[in-house]
């Protein structure tokens, strides 16, 4: 097919294809770099320690129990809000809310302290590839326990111990003074259990907060996770087609180059020069076996000038000023076309 300009009975000059095709390649390579970075961050994801013990917990189903103490969180709380409003709101009366919101937070970092003594919560110890086989034979021999060194030194069991310790007496605290409140108020009886019921709800709130946090851990790995492969299929699939479409370009661009050569010694017209292949798109046709030779073995560039010889032994310019023409010229495009068509069909039997 020739393409020819519309307003002319001349062939159009097929130069722009050619610079598309380098355009294209370009693009693809930065495409594959982009979706190298992707898996990269992928595979550093997978392989970290936190999903590992995540995968281990939901190839153990106990990720379920963990999802269903998550689910009894929220209305743990809103009963400990009801429970214990009416200090609240003599205590802050503009904005009851916030000492309740601020002792949940409280509650929930205890857990995640508390969570480190257990090694089916523990996010932050150190990395279990750090602990070689010559670790594991010395504890053997000489009755060591396993040292944890770890990552954030601020969540820590004891932390958690001292803190929990510290939250839960001050709860004890303003219980009293909140019963003794609703005593003189005559809305209630003092008791024991009046007392001890917010220091129980936070209690039990602290323990189920570990599990709990656990599975919110759970969700945000495996939403990012997820987030992560999306954009990696999207960035394998733009690399895929930037290539396909830059190998067809370059095809186009050689049956277009030679049938316009042919047109132009047929009328006396100056041929035109084949565009040289850019560093982006000569990487992209070496890596799909262009350039290389019967044995399959890729030619040794030479060091001197832009010069290749072809088949019959005679040096063919490649370079930007090289000319497409006479025998070796028609020679040397007739096998990059039967190259390209090649390649064209095994990438389309592929796809």
């Amino acid at each position: 097919m020739i393409y020819h300009d519309p307003r002319s009975k001349s062939p159009r000059i097929p130069d722009p294809i050619g610079h598309r095709a380098n355009k294209r390649a370009t693009q693809a390579l930065e495409a594959g770099r982009s979706r190298r970075a992707f898996q990269r961050e992928l595979e550093r994801e997978i392989n970290h320690p936190t999903q590992r013990k995540i995968s281990e917990a939901v190839n153990s189903r106990r990720i379920l129990i963990y999802g269903l103490l998550a689910m009894t969180l929220p209305f743990l709380v809103a009963w400990e809000w009801n429970v214990s409003k009416e200090i609240y709101q003599v205590w802050f009366p503009a904005q009851p809310w916030f000492p309740f919101v601020t002792l949940t937070i409280i509650a929930l970092f205890i857990s995640c302290c508390m969570g480190e003594s257990f090694g089916e919560f523990s996010f932050g110890a150190r990395d279990t590839l750090d602990h070689t086989d010559v670790d594991d034979i010395a504890e053997e021999l000489f009755d060591l326990e396993p040292k944890r060194k770890y990552r954030f030194k601020l969540v820590h069991p004891i932390t958690g111990m001292v803190l929990g310790t510290v939250f839960l007496l001050a709860i004890y605290l303003g219980s009293q003074e909140r019963v003794r409140l609703l005593v003189e108020a005559g809305e209630a009886r003092e008791s024991t259990f009046q007392i001890l019921l917010p220091v129980l709800l936070y209690a039990t709130e602290i323990i189920i907060g570990i599990p709990a946090f656990f599975f919110f851990v759970f969700l945000y790995c495996t939403l990012k996770t997820r987030s992560l492969r999306k954009e990696l299929t999207f960035q394998t699939s733009a690399e895929t087609t930037l290539r396909r479409t830059g190998l067809e370009d370059y095809h186009r661009y050689i049956n277009a180059l030679t049938q316009y050569n042919s047109w132009a010694r047929a009328n006396h017209r100056t041929e035109r020069s084949l565009i040289p292949a850019g560093r982006e798109l000569h990487t992209l046709l070496e890596e799909h076996g262009y350039y290389r030779n019967t044995n399959g073995e890729a030619p040794e560039p030479e060091a001197g000038g832009s010069d290749s010889t072809n088949e019959t032994g005679n040096r063919v310019p490649t370079g930007e000023s090289s000319e497409v023409s006479g025998n070796s010229g028609r020679s040397r495009e007739e096998d990059l076309i039967n190259l390209v068509d090649e390649h064209i069909e095994n990438a389309n039997r592929t796809i």
